[in-house]
């Protein structure tokens, strides 16, 4: 995982928000969750709250009832997902873009320590808020990368929070999560830890290929070369062979 060393949880994340917004007729996988593992939350000194929104204007308002707080948040994200967004309990959409700016402000509000969890299908898919290179919305993001079921999610997440909040070891507590996936079907983890650091290396590493070296550095200097031409400033910097 690559996690810090989260004994001292207070200094990391002291609030588990869980943001459950699934159909009347599925598995309430969020509340299951929240009854789960409340009391070890409790005994580790930490508060959970739980959040229950129908619409996409319902999960933004949660959102921003988790900045108003001004804790030190941990995101648990019970929705449907997709590689295009987050789907609310009422059929709508909310878009990974739609979720950056909410996330920013609270990741600004924490010190930039925002761990965000997404139980539901293609949840690493909110890396997309992360690839514009300004301003981070998370420090982690963890999720899986193709379809899970809700008795997967509750089954895997349960073992998760129970781990971390047991040892507040954020190695372990991934393994917890990838345990059973990894010893049955999966020759790969079924779930995802990124952070935004390692975003952040691989688009530099990816912009210096495509625009720092060979044809990509030509094109580069001769659009530099023409902005000057007609009275531009290039921040490109000096050229160079």
């Amino acid at each position: 995982m690559g996690a810090p060393n989260m004994v001292d949880a207070a200094t990391f994340f002291d609030t588990l928000w869980i943001i459950e917004s699934v159909r009347s007729d599925e598995l309430k996988t969020g509340r299951l969750l929240y009854e789960t593992v409340s009391d070890d939350a409790r005994n580790s000194k930490l508060k959970v709250h739980f959040e229950r929104p129908t619409s996409t204007s319902e999960i933004l308002a949660a959102l921003d009832r988790v900045r108003i707080h001004q804790s030190h948040p941990m995101l648990h994200f019970e929705c449907h997902g997709s590689p295009s967004g987050l789907q609310a309990a009422d059929g709508g959409l909310i878009s990974w873009s739609e979720l950056r700016k909410p996330l920013i402000t609270i990741n600004e509000g924490c010190g930039l320590n925002l761990v965000v969890v997404m139980a539901s299908c293609n949840g690493s898919h909110l890396i997309k808020t992360a690839t514009r290179l300004d301003k981070a919305p998370f420090w982690a993001v963890i999720g899986p990368d193709e379809e899970v079921t809700a008795g997967q999610c509750e089954r895997d997440f349960t073992r998760f929070y129970q781990e971390f909040f047991r040892s507040f070891d954020g190695d372990k507590a991934i393994a917890a999560l990838n345990e059973n996936s990894t010893a049955c079907c999966h020759p790969e983890p079924l779930y995802r830890f990124v952070n935004a650091e390692s975003i952040f290396i691989r688009a530099f590493a990816k912009y210096y290929q495509n625009h720092c070296r060979g044809a990509g550095k030509r094109r580069r200097r001769g659009t530099s070369e023409q902005g000057n031409a007609g009275g531009q400033t290039s921040f490109l910097g000096p050229h160079t062979t």
